[in-house]
């Protein structure tokens, strides 16, 4: 799956149904820096968005930007 920043900047998380995450908004806010955001976008975003720590506010925050479900995705997602 290719990279996807050009009206916006797009990743994945996946639970019982993946969620689509238009981030763009947030790439200057976020506190470990945009490239951090940059180096997911594109693809299954979920093992950095765990490995992270975020807390729980950060999760709740995420839901801000959740554009969307895809629920006829298979997995394992294309690199």
């Amino acid at each position: 799956m290719p990279n996807i920043c050009f009206n916006g900047c797009f990743y994945l998380l996946s639970s019982s149904l993946v969620k689509v995450y238009d981030v763009s908004a947030y790439l200057d806010e976020h506190p470990g820096g945009d490239d951090v955001l940059l180096t997911a976008t594109g693809k299954d975003a979920t093992d950095e968005f765990e490995d992270a720590g975020h807390s729980k506010s950060a999760r709740e925050l995420m839901e801000k930007f959740c554009i969307g479900r895809l629920t006829n995705l298979r997995k394992p997602f294309p690199e």
